[in-house]
Order: structure tokens, then C-alpha cells, then sequence
């Protein structure tokens, strides 16, 4: 843990987002431990993967908060239930279409 913490040292005048599978998870509890006390690292669980891409490519046009937030907002306004909706007239039509 003691490498992770240099590490993470090193990266000061970086910001860091760890984007990790499930809260409590060992890849969340490890970047959680890394990431205490260094105000540029953020921790994030749970995202999909356009969130994931999206974080990639805007990395370098925001701040490490607001990746951090867009990440997860990204995550939410994509995640839906599919219910299918049985449109207006159901009479077949004689030539199938």
C-alpha cells in the first residue's frame, strides 16, 4: 500500500479517477484507501460503459470534479427500463408490411 501512496504522490499536479465496478469491492476499497487525504483523486462505482468513454474522452476540457460528477450523472440519465408499447391500429394489412 505503501508504493500505491507514493504513487499517488507523484500524480499531485494530475487529477485521478478511479472508475470502479461495485461499492464496497476490492477495487473500490484499495482506490478508497489510495485515495485518503489526496483532494486529486476522486473515487467513482458502478458506471457503464458510455459513461466510461465519455470520461475518457473529455478528461482533458474539466476538472476532476466535474468528471467526477459527469461520470455518475452520465450513469444515471442512461440506465432505463424497456417496455414495449403496442402502437395505434393492429390490423394486419393484406400485404404484410
Amino acid at each position: 500500500m505503501t508504493e500505491n501512496r507514493e504513487k499517488s504522490e507523484e500524480s499531485k499536479d494530475y487529477g485521478v479517477l478511479f472508475i470502479t465496478d461495485i461499492i464496497g469491492g476490492t477495487p473500490f476499497n484499495k482506490a478508497v484507501e489510495v485515495s485518503e487525504g489526496n483532494p486529486r483523486i476522486s473515487v467513482v462505482a458502478g458506471c457503464n460503459p458510455g459513461s466510461i468513454l465519455e470520461a475518457c474522452l473529455t478528461k482533458d476540457e474539466v476538472s476532476l470534479e466535474e468528471l467526477s460528477l459527469s461520470a455518475v450523472e452520465n450513469t444515471k440519465s442512461n440506465v432505463v427500463k424497456f417496455e414495449m408499447e403496442i402502437l395505434g391500429n393492429t390490423e394486419s394489412c393484406e400485404d404484410g408490411i
